[in-house]
């Protein structure tokens, strides 16, 4: 949208308008879009979150995409589509614990930009569960691969939320409960954690900026 300003000066100097001198400026509209989710339910089979993943998927970085989380957990397949969505929109993502975030739920709150703790949100961590049938060998290497990935996937989304020998436990089989209070508290500390990482990253940049020159010169 462009307007435009027509000007002159008379023989005193004051500013009169002209339709031949135009002073021309462009005003955008920024448009934004909020969408929510609510996952109140188990996770189920992943063809159940195309909407989701599709608004994940085309959202702008104007946008806010909201998941209010009331789950027991679920299915595991699904909550990795969530997450590599969740990790590569261009929109902000905001996850709000409005009561239980249980086992592949947590998976998907931790993946989101922002999380909101509600008064009585509780949290638990598990190690997951599946079952298998075939021949003896093929379900000890499926075993062993599951159990492979599944601590694949946990280190990497439960890294500053969890410390490390924690997540072992899990793995070990073992539940880990917070109420909101503790949930708080970790999420602080996370946040701390990513800072100091983020801040050591671009800290690492500068230094390589700042000796490339030195190593041209060296080579030269």
């Amino acid at each position: 949208m462009k307007h435009q300003l027509n000007k002159t000066s008379n023989e005193q100097g004051d500013l009169q308008l002209l339709p031949n001198e135009q002073l021309e400026f462009t005003c955008s509209e920024i448009v934004s879009t909020k969408y929510e989710f609510h996952l109140d339910q188990d996770i189920l089979e992943p063809s159940y979150y195309r909407p989701l993943i599709t608004v994940l998927n085309n959202a702008s970085e104007n946008d806010m995409v909201v998941l209010n989380i009331n789950s027991g957990g679920g299915m595991l397949d699904s909550a990795i589509s969530v997450i590599e969505a969740l990790k590569n929109t261009r929109a902000q993502t905001l996850a709000c614990l409005v009561g239980s975030c249980y086992s592949a739920a947590t998976l998907i709150a931790l993946c989101c930009d922002n999380i909101d703790v509600g008064e009585f949100a509780t949290l638990m961590c598990h190690n997951s569960s599946y079952g298998l049938g075939g021949y003896t060998t093929d379900i000890k290497d499926r075993a062993n691969f599951e159990h492979k990935m599944i601590a694949k996937i946990y280190h990497s989304v439960y890294k500053d939320f969890l410390v490390k020998e924690e997540i072992e436990y899990v793995l070990d089989n073992k539940t880990i409960w917070m109420d909101a209070d503790e949930i708080i508290q970790r999420l602080e500390v996370m946040g701390e954690l990513q800072m100091k990482e983020f801040e050591d990253s671009q800290t690492l940049d500068n230094e390589k900026e700042d000796a490339s020159p030195v190593k041209k010169q060296l080579l030269s």
